[in-house]
C-alpha cells in the first residue's frame, strides 16, 4: 500500500508541477501576444509609389492607432479589419486585428523615409523605406497615359501588359501574353 501512495503522490506532484509551468508560461506568453504587432506596409527597404495603403496588424489595440512619417503629424489608422492569416498562424487570439489607411506616397517626396506606428501614442513598430515619384513636386499627376509590355516577365516567353492608371497613380496589369 505504501508503494501505491508514493506513486499516487508522485503523479499528483507531477500534475501540479505541469500545471504550474503551464500557468507561468501563459502568464509570460499572454502579454507578449497582446503586444504582438507588425507594420507591414511600408516595409523596410522597399520602394513605394502611387496611391497605396499603410497596413499591418496588432493583436490588441489600447487606443487610437496612428502612423507618423518622418516625425510629422499623426495619420489615423482604421483598426479591426479581418486578418485570418494572423489568427491561423496563432499569433493573435482574434482575426479582427488589421489596420489600414489609404496613402499617396508622392506626398512624402523622393528618397528615404521613416514610418513609426503608434497605439495611443506609444510606438509599437517602425520601418525605413524609399519613395520614388513620377513627377517631382507633384502629388497627383494628371493628363498622361501610357502602356507598355514587360517582356519575359514573370517567366521566359511570358509578357505582361501594363497600363498607366491615374486613379492609383501607377501602372496596373492589363493582361498577360503567353
Amino acid at each position: 500500500m505504501r508503494q501505491h501512495t508514493d506513486r499516487h503522490l508522485t503523479l499528483w506532484e507531477a500534475r501540479r508541477a505541469f500545471l504550474l509551468r503551464l500557468w507561468l508560461g501563459l502568464m509570460v506568453l499572454a502579454p507578449a501576444l497582446a503586444h504582438a504587432a507588425s507594420l507591414e506596409n511600408p516595409s523596410g527597404g522597399l520602394f513605394y509609389s502611387g496611391i497605396g495603403v499603410i497596413s499591418g496588424w496588432k493583436c490588441e489595440a489600447h487606443g487610437e492607432l496612428t502612423v507618423r512619417f518622418n516625425g510629422g503629424e499623426p495619420i489615423p489608422l482604421i483598426y479591426g479589419s479581418e486578418r485570418p492569416d494572423v489568427l491561423q498562424a496563432g499569433v493573435c487570439a482574434s482575426a479582427d486585428v488589421g489596420f489600414v489607411a489609404i496613402w499617396n506616397w508622392a506626398r512624402l517626396g523622393d528618397g528615404n523615409h521613416t514610418a513609426v506606428a503608434y497605439d495611443d501614442g506609444v510606438e509599437f513598430d517602425r520601418s525605413t523605406f524609399k519613395v520614388a515619384t513620377l513627377v517631382e513636386d507633384k502629388d497627383f499627376v494628371t493628363g498622361i497615359s501610357g502602356r507598355f509590355r514587360a517582356r519575359d516577365f514573370p517567366d521566359p516567353g511570358v509578357n505582361v501588359l501594363l497600363r498607366w492608371n491615374q486613379n492609383v497613380q501607377g501602372f496596373v496589369i492589363e493582361g498577360v501574353e503567353e
